[in-house]
This record gives C-alpha cells, structure tokens and sequence, in this order.
C-alpha cells in the first residue's frame, strides 16, 4: 500500500501510465492493487522506476534492466533508509551508495546520478494530501495506516509515521513490521527501551526477522548490553550471512573486546560484500 497512483508515478519518473502498470505487473515494484483495482505505490517503486529510465538512457537491453531492477528491489528491502541512499548507474551497472557502504560497485562512465533524499522532496506534497485524507476517513485498515506510515518515514516525517504505525498497532497488535518500523523511530528518538519492547514483539511473532533482530542488537549495543548485542547479531548472521550491518557492528564489537581474529573476520566479510576496501573497524 502506498499513497499515489500510475499517473503521479508516470509523471515524476518520466514514462507512460502504461510502461509504469507493465513494471507493476512484472513483479518488480512493491506496488499493491487497492480494492478499486488501481495501482498504489511506494516511494522504492519510484526509486527503481527512475533507475529503469536511466538504464535505458544508458542503453541497457529490457532483460538486463529487469535483472538489475529486481537485484535492486532486494537490496532496497533490507530496511535501508531510503532518504540516504544515492542511485548510480556506470557501465551499465547499478550502483546504489548509502552512509556506510557502496553496493555492486564497478568503474567506468557515470552515466546516472540521483539522490532519493531530493526526490523525496518531490513525493512529499503527495504524501501530505494522502495524510489528510486518511484523516478524513474511518474504514483505514491496518495495511494503510502502515503504507501511509512507511510514506511518511521516507519523507522525514517521522513523528506522523510513528502515529500511523500506532494506528496499524492498535487495529493489529502483531503486525510485526509495525513494531519494527516503530521501534526504529522510537530507538532514532532516543528512546532505546521501547525501541527494545516493539523488536522483541515482532520477534515474538517472526523469531528469524532479520531486520528486527540487527536492530535489537543495536538497541542493546546502545544500552552497553554488549554480550547480547554480540549473540544477537550472530543469530541474525545465522540465518542471513550476508548481513553487512551485522558483519560491520560485529567487527567493531569484537574489536573492543580485544578478540581481533573475530573482528578481522567480519570486517572482511564486509569488505567482501560491499566491495569496501578502506572499511576500517
């Protein structure tokens, strides 16, 4: 769920209502059908969207963008901020950098360069006119409070979406990625101790979550727990080995505990998996 339609997308991204619904039912996008049928998206669905019209600029066959753009979906979906990420494409490879690490990385021509914080900018006045309709209605469900909220946290407003998570809350008290998005707000907010009650009840409900696993841990990390925050990010390493968030904390953890061996090895396992080669613990 999210808060505008095929025209608002077509527009902001430079292509056809009819190209972007050929995206949507591909699979590509998070784009949802609401019950009218029509299509509502996400602000990660303008962002691969935007992707797909640089990659053809850049001459990149139709196979080759579909194969990127669902690479990228993926690592879109890893509970990365999307108002920190930039959107590169060089040789026609995408490459996506956020505050710590450049994925995919390759040499070459720039040939697309854009930052979701500034196109952000352009969605939040959509978003705004969904916030106030929202208000406006009394049938919301869980589902739109939480695409609503999602929304709102992508355009920094996050005192809103923590609202909209609550509403999602109290109509669905385990709807899990409510308690994570939450959590992080919460935990952003400085208020590590409900940061801490909202990850454990999504774990309660989905014990193998990644996302609400790294970010316990970095809520007990934050409380000086450091013994669990360890344990923690390995079992969430357990079941994703390929966690750079985890390998990353880990490292450093390790490192103040004087156990370099374990700290070498998960900042190469970073180093491996970002392509950072100046990464240092």
């Amino acid at each position: 769920m999210a808060v505008y339609l095929t025209r608002d997308v077509a527009k902001l991204v430079g292509l056809t209502p009819r190209q972007v619904r050929s995206y949507a039912r591909a699979g590509v996008l998070t784009a949802i059908r609401d019950r009218r049928g029509w299509y509502r998206y996400t602000l990660q669905d303008v962002v691969l969207l935007r992707t797909a019209v640089g990659l053809s600029a850049a001459h990149v066959g139709p196979r080759k963008i579909w194969a990127m753009l669902r690479k990228l979906k993926r690592n879109l979906s890893q509970g990365r901020p999307l108002s920190t990420v930039r959107v590169l494409v060089q040789d026609s490879t995408v490459l996506v950098k956020d505050r710590d690490a450049l994925w995919h990385p390759e040499s070459g021509q720039l040939q697309l360069d854009f930052s979701v914080h500034e196109l952000a900018k352009e969605i939040t006045p959509l978003i705004r006119k969904a916030v106030a309709a929202a208000n406006e209605r009394k049938d919301m469900t869980a589902e739109e409070w939480f695409g609503l909220g999602v929304d709102l946290e992508m355009v920094s407003e996050n005192k809103q979406a923590e609202q909209a998570y609550r509403e999602a809350l109290s109509m669905n008290p385990t709807y899990v990625d409510a308690h994570v998005r939450l959590g992080r707000l919460v935990q952003l907010s400085g208020d590590v101790t409900a940061a801490e009650v909202h990850y454990r009840a999504a774990l309660k409900v989905a014990p193998e979550h990644v996302i609400a696993l790294t970010n316990l841990a970095s809520s007990l990390e934050a409380r000086n727990r450091f013994a669990d925050a360890i344990a923690t990010y390995n079992n969430a390493l357990r079941i994703d080995p390929e966690l750079t968030d985890a390998h990353y904390h880990l490292a450093r953890l390790y490192e103040q505990d004087g156990k370099s061996q374990a700290a070498l090895h998960h900042i190469s396992r970073y180093n491996a998996l970002t392509g950072n080669k100046q990464k240092e613990t």
